[in-house]
Order: C-alpha cells, then sequence, then structure tokens
C-alpha cells in the first residue's frame, strides 16, 4: 500500500512538473519576409530574433521560470500570406504574440486583422496605420514624424543644402509620408525642392527620373526608397551626371548592407538614417555583434538588430505581464514599455503612453571605403 502510494505521489509529481514546464513555455509567432522583395529585411530580422531568444532565456530576461519559444515563418513578401499566417497563429492558443511582419506594404492589412482577432502583433515597420488600426498592434521602429526631423536638420545645418530632389516609394505609404515630412522640415528652412520622383517596387529603370534630376541643378538628392532600389537609383544618378559634390541622403531602410552591395562605389558618400551604428555603441550592443557573427559569419545590419530589439521588448513585456501571462495581458504590458535597455538608437526604448508611438533616437552613417561609419 505505502509502494502504491509511492508511486502515486511521484506520478503526480511528475505530472506537476510536466504541467509547469508547459506553463513556462511561452511561444510566439515569428513572421518575417525570407523571401520575395521584403527578404533584405526579414532575413536580417529573424536571425537578429534568433540571436534575441538565446540570450533571453540564458538570461531570463522573459521571468525567472520563462522559456521563449519562437516559431518562424515566410510570408514571402506577401500580404495575403502573412494575414493567413497571422490568422493560423490566432488559432493556437499557446502563441501569445507575433513579431512581424517586415514591411510597411504588409502591416497595415496584418494589424486589421491582429485586432480583429485580438492577438498581439509587433512589426518591424513604422507605418503609423499599424497603431491606429487598434489597440492589438505596434510598430516597432519610429515612424516618419519622429526619425526624418535628424536627418532633415543634418542636411540643412550640416552638409548645407540649399536645393533638392526627393524620391518616393509608392507601393508603401511609410515611404511616401517620409519624404513628404523631410520636404516640408528642409522647405521651412528655405531649402527649394525641385521635384518629387515616384517609384514602383517593379521599376529597374530610373534613367528618366535621374536624367531629370540630374539637369535640375540640386545639391542634395533624398531617397525614400528600399535598399536595392536607392542603390540602383544612386547608381543611375551617377551615370546622368549628377553633380559629384550633390549630397544624397536617405531614411534607414536604406542602412542595409544591400543598399552596399548593390550600389558599390556609387553609394560611397551618401548619408542615411540608422537606428543601429555597426559594432555597436553599448555594452549590450557589442556583445549582440559579437554573438551574431560569430553564429552567422557576417556582421549584423540595422534590421538584424531592429529584430534583436523587438524580442527583448517582448520579453520584457512577458515579464511585467506576471504568472501565466495571457494576450491581454502581454498587450497591456507593451502599453506601458519605458525605459527597457536595447541595443538601437540611445539605448532606451519606450512606447509613448498615449500614442503607442516608439520612442529610442538615433543617428546617421556615411558610406566610407565600402562600409557604413558613423557621419561625422
Amino acid at each position: 500500500m505505502r509502494h502504491l502510494k509511492g508511486i502515486a505521489a511521484a506520478l503526480i509529481g511528475t505530472l506537476l512538473a510536466s504541467t509547469t514546464l508547459c506553463a513556462a513555455e511561452v511561444k510566439v509567432g515569428v513572421i518575417q519576409s525570407q523571401t520575395g522583395p521584403a527578404a533584405f529585411l526579414g532575413v536580417a530580422a529573424a536571425n537578429g530574433i534568433r540571436v534575441a531568444i538565446d540570450v533571453i532565456n540564458a538570461r531570463k530576461m522573459a521571468g525567472e521560470n520563462v522559456t521563449l519559444v519562437a516559431d518562424i515563418a515566410d510570408d514571402a513578401s506577401d500580404r495575403g500570406q502573412s494575414i493567413s499566417l497571422f490568422e493560423r497563429y490566432a488559432r493556437d492558443p499557446k502563441v501569445l504574440a507575433v513579431l512581424g511582419p517586415s514591411t510597411g506594404a504588409i502591416a497595415g492589412a496584418t494589424a486589421q486583422a491582429a485586432n480583429q482577432l485580438s492577438m498581439p502583433m509587433y512589426t518591424l515597420t513604422n507605418l503609423n496605420a499599424v497603431v491606429k488600426a487598434g489597440p492589438w498592434s505596434f510598430m516597432g521602429t519610429q515612424p516618419g514624424q519622429v526619425a526624418i526631423p535628424n536627418l532633415a536638420n543634418f542636411a540643412v545645418e550640416k552638409l548645407g543644402v540649399k536645393k533638392c530632389a526627393v524620391t518616393e516609394l509608392l507601393d508603401n505609404e511609410s515611404y511616401i509620408l517620409q519624404r513628404k515630412i523631410f520636404s516640408e522640415l528642409v522647405a521651412a528652412k528655405g531649402v527649394a525642392i525641385t521635384s518629387v520622383s515616384s517609384i514602383k517596387l517593379s521599376d529597374t529603370d530610373y534613367s528618366a527620373a535621374a536624367t531629370r534630376i540630374a539637369s535640375e541643378g540640386v545639391d542634395c538628392v533624398f531617397l525614400a526608397v528600399p535598399a536595392a532600389a536607392g542603390a540602383n537609383f544612386v547608381l543611375q544618378l551617377r551615370q546622368a551626371g549628377l553633380d559629384p559634390k550633390a549630397k544624397i541622403v536617405g531614411m534607414t531602410v536604406l542602412a542595409a548592407d544591400e543598399f552596399i552591395k548593390v550600389g558599390g562605389k556609387a553609394v560611397e558618400g551618401t548619408y542615411v538614417l540608422t537606428d543601429w551604428v555597426p559594432g555597436g555603441s553599448n555594452e549590450e550592443g557589442k556583445a549582440f555583434y559579437d554573438a551574431f557573427k560569430a553564429k552567422y559569419k557576417v556582421e549584423p545590419d540595422i534590421w538584424a538588430a531592429v529584430g534583436y530589439t523587438l524580442a527583448t521588448v517582448f520579453a520584457n513585456a512577458v515579464k511585467s505581464a506576471g504568472d501565466n501571462p495571457t494576450r491581454e495581458s502581454v498587450k497591456a504590458a507593451m502599453t506601458t514599455t519605458k525605459d527597457v535597455p536595447v541595443i538601437i538608437g540611445t539605448g532606451k526604448y519606450s512606447f509613448e503612453l498615449d500614442t503607442r508611438i516608439p520612442l529610442y533616437g538615433n543617428s546617421i552613417l556615411t558610406v566610407k571605403n565600402g562600409a557604413f561609419v558613423q557621419a561625422p
């Protein structure tokens, strides 16, 4: 009888231990573009998230007894596929949130799904429509109204530009907004805007726009286009005879390895906004740089760093949500995110309480000898 009681006690203990283990596992869905036009963002971001998950679990950053488990899926840079993946995660009660998608061209529609399904979504992009969709969707990077003023001030006050042509991507609302903000800010400081060139993601021949810009006598060109398109645009500007002294400046999406790989010598001397300083700007950033390079044999770019940051901020929300976190409690904890230590910007990440807009600062890089370095 005592033997049977002992066996029963052991079985109960095993079941309790198993229940505790399962409760301690927090599953997060990750929708990042591993293929298609947005892969230059999504691949790096997914790898950054993987590195972050290892660090978070090793340091117990999501809670003393919590283990984060990431389920990473590829939306192929497709809006319909992103929504389908999101719906799949929402049906899985073990998934508490989704980190993704990668781009604003997809995130707006996916944010609508997130709010219909009451599932926290934390996207890489800075599309304002994400937070406007409802309380369940969060943008991961600073929108144009927060990020662009630093670049506009730099262009006018440091570079001394007087006459600027601007270029935007029509496929993405966020890119259009950032072009408008830059134009308005520099115009208010006396800079003449000579022309607005609008391109599509499917375009490859920019010669007409490049020739027109080169003939306008500008000393500045602003690019609100993705990395590969931006690099090709610069190449064609050079071929069209753009004044070599003209300053080329652009938004954070250009601060990717692809910009230099595609543009080569043509992008030397360009200036781009960035959330990430190559090599890391603080001790945590330097540790991330070393860990990422050791794991993937390449240096992390801005999108790897942002992916790492999204996972870090999410882990903080899980910890703040307390024991047995739910989708609702994680959403509430995300909303009150304040001064979370991160590797991007100035090192502290917060959501503005009323708007849920991320705030963390940024800096400016220039391309020198085929690499990004901090602008003087």
